[in-house]
């Protein structure tokens, strides 16, 4: 986990109050990563959830840029879901316009095996994304509520 993520979830005291801009470039620049520990992947809801005032009108345009949208879609509609905050439901519908057609995977690289059993197994919320991941929003249990 690179050490400036490892800040944003793990610290202990809200010292990114403000930084909205700093977060959201930590954010991008680790949900891009193909090989992210498991404890990455399943941070990035909870982090839209704790800071949904981070910089999405910077954030929106750079993950469509790298065709990451369907990764942050996922991961907003986990944490709406999770804390039942609609105001994230204006970021959800600006990510599904520009919704991917392709797979992807939400965490890692997966071989063939994983791949069929996601396919089968995978949450709605990852197949409304097009995505490989078993995450499902009842796992968010420690996240801010609205």
């Amino acid at each position: 986990m690179s050490k400036l993520f490892e800040r944003l979830v793990l610290s202990p005291h809200d010292n990114w109050r403000g930084l909205s801009q700093h977060r959201a470039t930590v954010y991008r620049r680790n949900l891009s990563h193909s090989a992210k520990e498991a404890r990455v992947a399943e941070a990035l809801p909870w982090l839209v959830a704790r800071y949904p005032d981070m910089h999405f009108a910077w954030l929106l345009p750079q993950v469509r840029m790298a065709n990451l949208q369907n990764r942050l879609g996922f991961a907003v509609t986990l944490a709406r879901l999770a804390t039942k905050n609609n105001l994230l439901q204006q970021q959800e519908q600006a990510l599904a316009e520009s919704k991917l057609q392709k797979e992807d995977s939400f965490c890692r690289n997966l071989n063939e095996p994983e791949r069929r059993w996601l396919r089968e197994h995978r949450s709605e919320e990852a197949r409304q994304w097009n995505l490989l991941s078993d995450l499902r929003p009842a796992m968010f249990r420690y996240v801010p509520q609205a």
